[in-house]
């Protein structure tokens, strides 16, 4: 009470005829758009906001929120890869990338690789990719499985 006791006397305003009615009322007529919310729960407070500012932070919150689908769609992409290759049998780096096999090597990871090398016409092309594009996404798997084997040391 006494923060609402502190307002009131830091706008000069007698205490005796304020009640939360007469405060509305004040506030309504000084702020144009203004709007009164109540609570979901019986003790908080009502929530006070001017339509303008409110539009504009919605408006901005859905900016932000659609730049960072690309990075949200990147993290899920991730999560997926990782549960792939921990379902895949243990590849041991032997100081080549030629004895990865099927069943050490997730489908997802090397289409993932190559849809990044090679763009997205890979998706639906039957070309034959170039020995340099494949020897690099069997780099880029290899070496994804190797780093995801190495275990952490403590610091």
């Amino acid at each position: 009470m006494k923060p609402y006791i502190d307002v009131l006397h830091e706008n000069d305003v007698a205490i005796s005829s304020c009640c939360r009615k007469t405060l509305k009322q004040l506030l309504s007529s000084q702020i144009p758009d203004v709007e009164f919310h109540s609570p979901k729960c019986v003790n908080e407070p009502e929530r006070v906001t001017v339509k303008g500012t409110r539009d504009n932070s919605i408006l901005s919150y859905e900016e932000d929120e659609s730049k960072d689908t690309g990075m949200k769609s990147i993290y899920d992409t991730a999560a997926i890869l990782r549960k792939c290759i921990n379902k895949c049998k243990s590849w041991v780096f032997t100081g080549q990338f030629d004895d990865i096999g099927d069943e050490h090597l997730p489908k997802e990871l090397y289409c993932f690789f190559r849809w990044v090398i090679q763009g997205p016409k890979a998706l639906t092309s039957g070309e034959v990719s170039d020995s340099n594009n494949i020897s690099y996404q069997f780099k880029y798997c290899g070496i994804t499985l190797f780093r995801l084997s190495i275990k952490k040391l403590p610091t």
